[in-house]
């Protein structure tokens, strides 16, 4: 794909994420016949922390909605530049099983992408999350919306409602009318992150603290705003509820979600051990009249242990997905996945769908050796892309591909192991950070069979391990390797480097300085 864009606004909108562009696109397939050649009607950049990365990326606009290689049919495609994932197979993976386990999930393509004549690297193109007859096929509320005001929606004022640790609670557009049906329909996101939340028009936050997102209608209604909100609190406080049901409704749970689509999403994140899972790009949809549906899938890039996880440590045998989770400068209610899996009745769900539908599944796809054959088929572009962006933490792709694939294969066989024991022979290591110097303070379990012995996750700094394992409370320290017959609860604390350690990194870091 060859975009060019104007003298002076590449700049524009490399510096500015809402800032659009216009711009001419010409795609051309493998077998060098043009498949598009005319202009956009704009491109931008988008992403939270990928936009912050040196490879920017991209949505791109058209004048018309047209299929574009493998794409459904559509205006607007993005162009995710994978910044933190040196294999470019993480999304692939995760969209290649959603599609296979019923779970929503865009298509995808890859292109090499040039700008103004240069090579901006290997991409991964993808069909926008967004509510259409292609992609998601529910009620498309911002054509009812429309339909009934008078005036184009952007016309009408934005509002705010509520203060909770400095965000808006209920935020929206004050349209003159709202459809009458407003039950559906909704793609909205858990966004984890208030700077992010502040971005957006429209949202709301959950009486649990959730940050949510109201990603379209674009323009809600105060309405609409309302209707959404309080239907997501009256789930919420369904979930959080010790048996599972809301005290002023007198519903469960499952009377408001779709609880096979939040297993089976729920399975997806633990199975890739996703960074972000269930606290940030987390999307879910509402139809009209209809429960809440777990997806579309987005944003995996930093799953399957990634290295680019600076202040991550994680293990094969780590249950990650449904732990409490703190993020950056407030506590999170813990995720929506935590609360969840206190319930016997969903986990129940989630060992019958990991057993009769996702592992089956997983072994055939791992067994096909499709995303080796992805690899192979990437692996001239991946490795110019590494060159071009200087976006290399492998020694080489193959390496940069082993990891997700190894790592993947690991998981597979921990949850057919942890989801069909009967817990004899299980011991948990429980693990809970005693000094809170990382963005992610957290208590994480480990889980091992009886005499197993112990293998820690494990976090360096130039090379070297940082941390060290003690029984909580005291300074016992418990070495990786230990044998183990009791569950435990351990405190990670950072291992003060020695003297030799230090001399060695002054000595390197002059070096460098000297031979660059």
């Amino acid at each position: 794909m060859h975009i060019t864009i104007p003298s002076g606004q590449l700049d524009s909108i490399l510096n500015d994420r809402d800032h659009k562009a216009p711009a001419d696109a010409v795609l051309i397939d493998a077998n060098g016949d043009t498949l598009y050649d005319g202009p956009l009607k704009h491109i931008k950049t988008r992403g939270n922390s990928s936009w912050d990365r040196d490879k920017k990326p991209f949505t791109i606009k058209l004048l018309k909605s047209r299929e574009l290689l493998s794409l459904d049919r559509s205006k607007s495609f993005v162009l995710l530049a994978n910044a933190f994932d040196e294999s470019h197979l993480r999304n692939a993976i995760a969209f290649d099983i959603s599609y296979e386990i019923g779970l929503p999930a865009p298509k995808y393509t890859f292109i090499n992408l040039y700008i103004n004549g240069k090579n901006k690297g290997l991409y991964q193109m993808t069909n926008k999350v967004e509510i259409s007859k292609h992609t998601l096929d529910i009620t498309d509320l911002d054509k009812l919306n429309k339909e009934c005001n008078p005036l184009p929606l952007d016309n009408y004022s934005w509002f705010g409602i509520g203060i909770q640790k400095h965000t808006t609670q209920r935020k929206g557009f004050l349209l003159d009318n709202s459809p009458d049906d407003f039950t559906g329909g909704y793609l909205m996101e858990i966004i984890g992150f208030k700077d992010r939340y502040d971005r957006k028009d429209c949202g709301f936050v959950s009486s649990g603290g959730e940050l949510v997102v109201i990603r379209e209608p674009e323009h809600a209604s105060m309405e609409e705003v309302g209707y959404i909100a309080d239907y997501y609190n009256q789930m919420e406080a369904a979930i959080v509820d010790s048996l599972g049901f809301n005290g002023c409704t007198g519903k469960h749970y499952s009377d408001y979600m779709d609880v096979y689509s939040f297993a089976k999403c729920y399975i997806l994140n633990e199975l890739l051990m996703n960074m972000d899972a269930g606290n940030t790009s987390f999307y879910m949809y509402k139809d009209s009249n209809d429960k809440l549906m777990a997806g579309p899938i987005w944003d995996f890039d930093r799953s399957l242990n990634c290295s680019f996880w600076w202040a991550r440590y994680c293990s094969a045998n780590e249950i990650w997905a449904s732990s409490k989770t703190g993020y950056m400068e407030f506590q999170l209610s813990g995720g929506i996945f935590y609360n969840l899996l206190r319930h016997e009745d969903f986990k129940k769900v989630v060992y019958q769908e990991w057993n009769n539908t996702v592992s089956p599944i997983c072994h055939q796809l791992l067994e096909a050796g499709n995303w080796d054959s992805l690899a192979n088929y990437l692996a001239y572009d991946a490795e110019r892309d590494f060159i071009l962006t200087n976006n290399r933490q492998s020694d080489n792709y193959s390496k940069a591909v082993r990891r997700p694939l190894d790592f993947l294969q690991e998981r597979v066989e921990f949850l057919d192991w942890l989801w069909n024991s009967d817990g004899d022979d299980v011991i948990c290591v429980a693990d809970s950070i005693a000094e809170g110097r990382w963005e992610h303070d957290r208590f994480i379990n480990l889980y091992y069979r009886v005499g197993e012995p112990i293998v820690y996750p494990e976090m360096r700094y130039n090379n070297d391990p940082i941390l060290e394992f003690y029984i909580a409370g005291t300074d016992s320290i418990i070495p990786d390797g230990a044998v183990l017959n009791h569950p435990v609860h351990l405190e990670m604390r950072c291992r003060k480097p020695t003297w030799t350690e230090v001399q060695t990194r002054r000595v390197k870091k002059k070096l460098a300085k000297v031979f660059g």
